[in-house]
């Protein structure tokens, strides 16, 4: 049975190219996946249309981290995409329930951590998105534990407080 929620990751990307091939290998759970062209930032959904995005995260610290979080922009200014003063629709329950199987599972990579972030860039749009990503530099992008992670999480979380579809 396909899930409504959609996977979509840029093809540029490869932390998220780790994560769909891991997905790939174990199976998607129903979910349709599919890449594309571009950046993720500029990425435009279905009106009212659910998606888990495939990501990297960047961090100057180069804190190793597996995270999540929902897109947009509070301020006035858009510097990574989306409009400025908008925020994509969220999804708390697929939020909650993939951070609580990513939670369960970081522990097996030693050197990660988890992490929730703040809104800060785009898409955004009249479409819900959450970001769920490798972090934080090309060397953690590739490792293909912590994208397996990811992808495990993903295939087996249950939103919380509803059935998943």
């Amino acid at each position: 049975m396909e899930n409504d929620i959609r996977i979509v990751y840029s093809l540029q990307d490869p932390a998220a190219l780790n994560i769909a091939n891991e997905l790939e290998k174990i199976g998607t759970a129903g979910f349709k996946m599919e890449g594309f062209d571009g950046s993720q930032l500029e990425f435009s959904g279905e009106r009212g249309r659910q998606y888990i995005m495939l990501s990297r995260h960047k961090s100057e610290k180069r804190i190793r981290s597996l995270t999540c979080h929902h897109t947009g922009n509070w301020t006035g200014e858009a510097l990574y995409g989306g409009k400025p003063g908008d925020v994509c629709i969220s999804m708390p329950s697929v939020m909650c329930g993939i951070s609580g199987e990513i939670s369960k599972r970081v522990g097996a990579l030693h050197e990660y951590l988890f992490s929730f972030e703040v809104t800060h860039h785009g898409p955004t749009g009249d479409f819900a998105v959450l970001f769920v990503e490798i972090g934080s530099c090309e060397e953690d992008w590739g490792n293909r534990k912590a994208g397996r992670v990811i992808a495990e999480s993903i295939a087996c979380f249950e939103p919380v407080g509803r059935a998943r579809q």
